[in-house]
């Protein structure tokens, strides 16, 4: 017997919809929630394995498509209007709805993010501050700044529209974060951080999350021997159960 409720919802704004999936733990009030945000050309679907065991341990879940975040997305935009920065506003939306959720203690919401996710979250906590609990960051994409500026000398060379790994995209995509650096930002928030990188990753070198570990306040890095970009299988159970210590850990405090 399933221990949860799931509901599908949608964020009405006035220029777009966000669209996800609210988990509940069952007979349970003022639950600690995470947002979780999915990578590059995701969706909401890409993480639903934590948001159950986080479920089944008492902690509530959004699982969001942010908008035009993958030709699958189920929110509104198209590819071509998507940035690390409209991710951004997505997120903070997101929480500003959840926070209303009468079942969610906003005292303990914690931001998940995965790779350009992961880089959208840490962007969102450097913002918002002490409304994130905690920040929960698998192999996030802290390298995307650098591509945009490998890839294109100067911002005005980047092209109106062009493709990565099969999705269109439009100039935003790089000229919104073109002059960003991150570290230099990220550490705005000075919360608890839990990174989990795989050594073997070749789409974002570890070095990014190593490099994190030391800009934030107070944050560890899980290395993950023998792994690549994503996690499955056995080392996901593994990632989630640590996942869930961390955030009752932590709402216990």
């Amino acid at each position: 017997m399933k221990s949860y409720q799931v509901y599908q919802c949608s964020i009405q704004l006035r220029d777009r919809t966000i669209f996800g999936i609210l988990i509940k733990p069952l007979k349970k009030l003022n639950c600690p929630a995470a947002i979780i945000c999915h990578g590059f050309a995701g969706s909401y679907q890409d993480n639903l394995n934590y948001a159950l065991d986080l479920a089944e341990n008492g902690i509530a879940s959004f699982s969001f498509d942010f908008c035009g975040g993958s030709l699958m997305s189920r929110s509104s935009k198209k590819t071509t209007e998507m940035s690390v920065m409209t991710e951004l506003q997505d997120l903070k939306d997101t929480l500003k709805a959840l926070k209303t959720v009468p079942f969610i203690d906003d005292k303990h919401i914690y931001l998940l993010g995965e790779s350009q996710g992961g880089l959208v979250c840490a962007l969102a906590a450097a913002q918002l501050k002490k409304d994130i609990k905690a920040l929960i960051l698998l192999y996030p994409a802290f390298n995307i700044p650098d591509n945009a500026r490998s890839e294109y000398r100067y911002k005005v060379a980047i092209p109106v529209q062009f493709g990565l790994w099969g999705t269109p995209l439009g100039r935003c995509y790089y000229q919104d974060i073109y002059d960003l650096h991150v570290f230099q930002t990220i550490n705005q928030y000075t919360g608890p951080v839990m990174i989990f990188h795989g050594d073997k990753d070749e789409l974002v070198n570890i070095s990014y999350s190593i490099q994190a570990k030391q800009c934030y306040h107070h944050a560890k890095v899980n290395i993950i021997e023998n792994v690549g970009h994503g996690f499955y299988g056995q080392t996901s159970q593994k990632v989630s159960k640590m996942i869930v210590e961390f955030i009752k850990d932590l709402t216990k405090a």
